[in-house]
């Protein structure tokens, strides 16, 4: 049984919205505290490495998660014969969204109650891994949730990359805006 993916436009634009919301959501997690932790932590007395440490390894752990997803999808397209798409494929991918979203936010609050620099480090280091996996269900969910080549599959990727993009700008402003 095929799925139908052909959405009213209410619907498919309330997806496409949820999807675009994930992702905005992850990134102001991440860059929201870019505007103050670097000062914060020059002010408790660490040196300029050190910073660089908590601060990189949100992105190294992002670069580590992305390597693990790519890795897996290319097995998927050598080694495993093609599935036809399920629902329960795609509550997958779901689930792993908002697990993915909970597991952050608690990685800020840890981050945020206790401020030491290896908290710091370990949950930046959090963030990033499932940043990463978050973009790419993410971008997943705005390709299969809906028919293929169509106008709102187009439109929800086109929402998900702008979500990206604008709270990648905004995420410090937002941040320097709280802190001040």
């Amino acid at each position: 049984m095929t799925l139908d993916k052909q959405w009213s436009w209410p619907y498919a634009t309330f997806l496409a919205s949820t999807i675009s919301l994930c992702i905005v959501i992850d990134i102001l997690q991440y860059s929201s505290v870019l505007s103050f932790l670097p000062q914060s932590l020059k002010d408790e007395g660490y040196q300029a490495h050190e910073i660089s440490a908590v601060i990189g390894s949100y992105y190294w752990a992002g670069f580590l998660g992305g390597t693990c997803i790519t890795s897996w999808q290319i097995r998927k397209v050598i080694a495993v014969e093609a599935e036809p798409l399920k629902w329960s494929h795609l509550k997958g991918h779901i689930v792993s969204l908002i697990v993915g979203l909970m597991c952050g936010a608690i990685a800020l609050t840890i981050e945020g109650l206790w401020p030491a620099m290896h908290i710091h480090v370990v949950m930046r280091f959090v963030q990033g891994f499932l940043g990463a996996f978050l973009f790419f269900f993410a971008f997943f969910l705005s390709i299969e949730l809906f028919q293929a080549k169509s106008l709102q599959q187009r439109i929800a990727i086109t929402m998900s990359t702008m979500a990206l993009h604008c709270a990648e700008v905004l995420g410090p402003f937002f941040g320097a805006s709280i802190f001040i």
